[in-house]
C-alpha cells in the first residue's frame, strides 16, 4: 500500500521544529514491534499504510490498526494513553501506560554503533552504551517523537524502558545482560563479520555490510532494496520498514540458498575487510 505518512529521516530532519516541540497531546496511542515479532513476519497495518517498522507506529484518535502475524490478523483497541507492545514470533500483544508504566524519556536501541549515532544525532539524544550491541537513548520525549522513523540499516530493535521490580531491571535497559528468553543463544544477531560481502547470481545481487545493513540489487539498473540483515542460527533474514521479510539459509558460510525467492543460491564474490 502506498503512505501518505512522513516516514523518512530525511524528512523529519528539514522538520526540526517537530522534533523539538512539547508533550504530545493528550490520547497518544503507539504499536511498537520487536525484534523477534518483525523476524517473524509481524506487519501493522493501517487504513493506508502498511508495514515492520522497528520503531513505533503512532495512531490517530480513531484508528483500529490490524496486526497480521504469521497465525492471524487481529483489531488492537488501544487505550489512550498506552503503548501495544507486540512481542515474539507469535506477536503477542501486551498493553503498557505511556504514564506509569514506560519512561518516555529514553529507548533501548539494538543494533550497530553507527546506525544508533544516526539516530541519536537526528532526535538530539544522548547514547549510553549498554552491554553488547545495546544503547540506551535519553532525550526529552524521545519514545514519542521517534514514532514513524525509519530505522537506519544497522537498527534491529527498538525497546521501551519498562518500570519494574529489581528482578527485571537488567532487561529494562538499566542493568547488566538479560537471561531470559529474547537475549538466550537462539535470538537474532548482527552479521559477523566473516559474512560481509557481495554475493551473486544472475539476477541478483547481495551486499552484507559490516555495519548490519544489506543492499539487494536487481538486474543491471533494476530496483534497489535496503534494510538490515538479522542472523539467528543458520537462517539469514533481510528486515524492511514496508515489506516482508526475506529469508535465507547459510550454507558454509559462503552460500545463501534462497529458492523460489530471489531465483537461486548465491555466492559470495567479494569479501568486505574489517575497519
Amino acid at each position: 500500500m502506498g503512505s501518505t505518512r512522513l516516514t523518512h529521516l530525511t524528512l523529519l530532519a528539514a522538520a526540526g521544529a517537530l522534533l523539538a516541540c512539547g508533550p504530545p497531546p493528550d490520547g497518544s496511542r503507539l504499536v511498537l514491534l520487536d525484534e523477534a515479532a518483525r523476524v517473524a513476519g509481524a506487519l501493522v497495518q493501517l487504513e493506508q499504510w502498511e508495514g515492520s517498522p522497528a520503531f513505533a507506529v503512532r495512531l490517530t484518535p480513531d484508528e483500529r490498526p490490524l496486526l497480521i502475524s504469521p497465525t492471524d490478523a487481529r483489531r488492537l483497541d488501544v487505550p489512550p494513553r498506552s503503548l501495544a507492545m507486540v512481542e515474539g514470533a507469535e506477536a503477542q500483544v501486551r498493553f503498557l501506560d505511556l504514564d506509569r508504566e514506560v519512561a518516555r524519556d529514553a529507548l533501548v536501541l539494538t543494533g550497530s554503533e553507527g546506525a544508533v549515532k544516526k539516530v541519536a544525532k537526528l532526535l538530539d539524544a544522548e547514547v549510553t552504551p549498554l552491554d553488547g550491541d545495546r544503547y540506551r537513548l535519553t532525550a526529552m520525549e524521545v519514545l514519542d517523537r521517534s514514532a514513524f522513523l525509519d530505522a537506519p540499516r544497522g537498527l534491529r530493535e527498538v525497546r521501551p524502558i519498562e518500570s519494574g521490580p529489581p528482578e527485571l531491571q537488567s532487561i529494562l535497559g538499566r542493568g547488566p545482560a538479560p537471561a531470559i528468553a529474547w537475549r538466550d543463544p537462539s535470538r537474532a544477531e548482527g552479521v559477523p563479520i566473516a559474512l560481509a560481502g557481495v554475493y551473486g547470481n544472475e539476477e541478483t545481487t547481495l551486499i552484507l555490510d559490516a555495519e548490519g545493513g544489506f543492499t539487494l540489487l536487481k538486474g543491471c539498473g533494476g530496483e534497489s532494496r535496503t534494510g538490515t540483515a538479522v542472523l539467528s542460527g543458520d537462517q539469514l533474514t533481510l528486515l524492511e520498514e514496508r515489506r516482508q521479510p526475506v529469508f535465507l539459509r547459510l550454507r558454509e558460510d559462503r552460500f545463501l540458498d534462497a529458492p523460489n525467492i530471489l531465483g537461486a543460491m548465491f555466492l559470495r564474490t567479494t569479501e568486505m575487510e574489517e575497519p
